[in-house]
């Protein structure tokens, strides 16, 4: 597998975006078996790909003070350097992964990718939600599912 958007959405018209998430987070390329196995530790409840504007997103993970997640400035600024000559290269992101929170979405997984969208002018991205609680928590958020 090679962890493509196509992927992702060929995974979702099959009802297994679920294990197309596993399967990349426990990849070389997703590199986050941690979060993998904590999905793992109860029922969720999924939806996407779908686009999402960025507006929506919260980031869990930066160099900015409060983050969940904090990193040094400089390996944020090196990794952010790595991104951008993938993006200049033709590189398609796999979607990041976000956690709904009602009013808006909590990136898990994709923190660096949705960076250096946002620098590269990107307004809006590909997303794979789950909740914890019900599907029809997921339901604003299904709007794009439709262009898929």
């Amino acid at each position: 597998m090679e962890f493509t958007l196509s992927e992702a959405i060929e995974f979702s018209r099959q009802g297994s975006i679920e294990a197309w998430v596993h399967l990349f987070l426990c990849s070389e390329a997703g590199h986050n078996r941690a979060f993998a196995d904590g999905l793992k530790q109860q029922k969720r409840h999924w939806v996407g790909p779908v686009q999402i504007e960025f507006q929506h997103l919260r980031p869990c993970c930066g160099p900015s003070e409060g983050m969940e997640y904090q990193v040094s400035q400089s390996s944020w600024e090196w990794d952010m350097e790595i991104f951008r000559q993938h993006l200049n290269r033709g590189w398609a992101p796999p979607p990041l992964i976000a956690e709904n929170r009602g009013d808006h979405l909590s990136v898990r997984d994709g923190n660096h990718r949705l960076e250096a969208l946002k620098r590269a002018g990107f307004s809006l991205y590909w997303v794979i939600i789950w909740d914890n609680e019900s599907p029809e928590n997921l339901e604003k958020w299904r709007r794009g599912a439709n262009d898929l």
